[in-house]
């Protein structure tokens, strides 16, 4: 699969492909995948976990306190989602890549969060499909923060698929603070999200040019989500078909959220193509790049 740099893909890219044959082949693989629907009955699917003994609020607060944005006094006596209230708002403006700098420091965490991470893949999500996998080995975590300087412009509506992702992968969403209002997610149903997309014939060039051009199409999305209502020991599965979006935070609450990936390993062994990223990388979507070296059974945690 190849791709092209341009102003209207998601981040700037969506996928594009270097053959008719191998296009067909990933539109393909996407019509045929049916993984959580047969796990779950649904394209989304929300699961608990013990919040008390995978505490990442408090590894995150751990964290900022490591990377010097707040003191320990501070982290002891802050919540977790009234974190902005301690930062400048140079620190909490979105650049051009729409990246707050506290977002951008938490690309790189440490060994404590690394290893609870991997308890929570182990312990709370293997169990749901009862079969070996591998997961994402460097989560996403994202703070978006209250009215933060730089947001201008409508939410960013995307699908995975159309930024290279394996359609037979699982997303899960995690908030480590309340996710509420528009401190949340957007999200649309997988069968609302499929026809938008069988309606586009799978072109995502045009996809990602009239969510962001044509109103009246983005209006059309946009009725079709809702927002995801979650707790702090909360998270939710879902299709990587599934259109989704980051809103506006207008809310007076700091959201602290992470995106984790994981495709269970017979999918994985399955795939039809050598699926990569659309990003500066290009990163393979395979163990040892995007996702760990080790599947879940092979993971021995610290």
């Amino acid at each position: 699969m190849n791709d092209v740099a341009g102003s209207l893909g998601h981040y700037g890219r969506t996928v594009r492909f270097e053959t008719e044959r191998e296009r067909q082949i990933f539109v393909d693989d996407i019509r045929r995948t049916n993984l959580m629907v047969s796990r779950f009955g649904s394209g989304h699917h929300a699961a608990l976990f013990d919040s008390h003994q995978i505490d990442f609020a408090g590894e995150i607060k751990n964290l900022l306190v490591e990377k010097g944005f707040i003191s320990a006094t501070a982290a002891r006596s802050t919540e977790l989602g009234k974190v902005h209230e301690l930062l400048p708002d140079s620190q909490k403006a979105l650049d051009e890549s729409e990246l707050n700098k506290v977002s951008k420091a938490f690309y790189d965490t440490n060994d404590a969060f690394l290893n609870l991470y991997r308890r929570f893949v182990r312990e709370a999500i293997g169990p749901l499909f009862g079969e070996d996998m591998y997961f994402q080995a460097t989560p996403t975590l994202r703070f978006q923060f209250p009215k933060q300087p730089g947001f201008n412009w409508k939410p960013r509506i995307h699908t995975d698929v159309m930024l290279g992702h394996p359609p037979s992968e699982v997303n899960i969403w995690l908030p480590f603070t309340p996710a509420f209002g528009t401190n949340t997610m957007l999200i649309a149903s997988l069968e609302d999200s499929v026809e938008v997309l069988d309606g586009l014939g799978y072109d995502f060039e045009a996809l990602a040019w009239k969510v962001q051009k044509d109103d009246n199409f983005w209006q059309t999305c946009a009725r079709r989500m809702h927002p995801v209502e979650l707790k702090y020991g909360e998270c939710l599965l879902f299709d990587p078909r599934c259109l989704h979006a980051t809103q506006d935070n207008r809310t007076d609450a700091t959201r602290v959220s992470m995106d984790v990936r994981i495709i269970l390993r017979r999918d994985f062994e399955a795939l039809p193509l050598d699926y990569r990223g659309t990003g500066r990388m290009r990163m393979r979507f395979a163990p040892g790049h995007y996702y760990h070296d080790r599947s879940i059974r092979e993971l021995v945690v610290g």
